[in-house]
């Protein structure tokens, strides 16, 4: 686990630019971007699209790799998932900032796990779930974070999951899919008939044993797209 960030630690430079946010310490500080209608590196507004804390922005890194799905994905993930997310327990695999796991929290989710490896992404999150859950009234400890590479990590037997998203990086989809749905089929923790979002290239239809594909939200080849995919049967052996 990862010590939280506080909002107080925040410094404001300007919206839709840079800014500093100590560490709970006050030994380091990172920089984010606060996304206003299009950022300095060109990554547009990055916003929760619904359920009681719509309209919350959510903070990214201004440098690096991650690349939180657009609010027009998600927006038709959660329009497809409907009403059946109030209530579930959701695990958010390579989190990034937590859009995914965030968006659900608005939408009536009962807990959320966030796996994600990288110090600065993580520092993002937290600030988003401290923003989200004071707009619903919510407390974060109804939300862990965990740092940790999601293709390593495996959940401790008290977690059970009904709502899974992963975001792996883009551009190592064609080798990590296979392997990421054969992990996650082996985990207990996900039980059958659990939903698992995945993020892929529209190109790309990846399949394993233990998992029903669905449908596609969105379309394009080399466009990002999410596979919904049914848990079927028991742990793989």
């Amino acid at each position: 686990m990862v010590g939280d960030v506080t909002a107080k630690g925040f410094g404001w430079i300007g919206w839709g630019r840079s800014f500093t946010a100590a560490t709970h310490r006050g030994q380091r500080k990172n920089t984010f971007t606060f996304p206003g209608r299009l950022d300095r590196v060109g990554i547009r507004a990055v916003r929760i699209t619904g359920g009681r804390a719509r309209g919350i922005p959510l903070r990214v890194p201004a440098r690096g790799p991650i690349r939180p799905a657009t609010d027009l994905l998600r927006q038709g993930v959660f329009s497809s998932l409907g009403s059946w997310v109030e209530g579930t327990r959701v695990l958010d695999l390579f989190a990034g900032t937590g859009s995914y796991g965030l968006e659900a929290f608005s939408r009536g989710a009962v807990s959320i796990v966030f796996v994600e490896r990288d110090r600065g992404a993580i520092d993002c999150l937290k600030a988003n779930r401290i923003a989200v859950a004071k707009s619903l009234g919510r407390s974060i400890s109804e939300t862990s974070v965990v740092r940790s590479d999601a293709l390593k990590w495996s959940p401790n037997g008290d977690w059970a999951f009904d709502l899974v998203f992963a975001d792996p990086p883009f551009r190592e989809m064609d080798t990590l899919a296979g392997p990421l749905l054969d992990h996650l089929a082996r985990w207990p923790a996900i039980r059958e008939g659990a939903t698992l979002v995945l993020e892929s290239p529209g190109r790309l239809e990846p399949s394993a044993p233990g998992w029903q594909f669905e449908r596609r939200i969105g379309k394009g080849r080399d466009q990002p797209t999410c596979c919904i995919y049914r848990k079927v049967g028991s742990a793989i052996e």
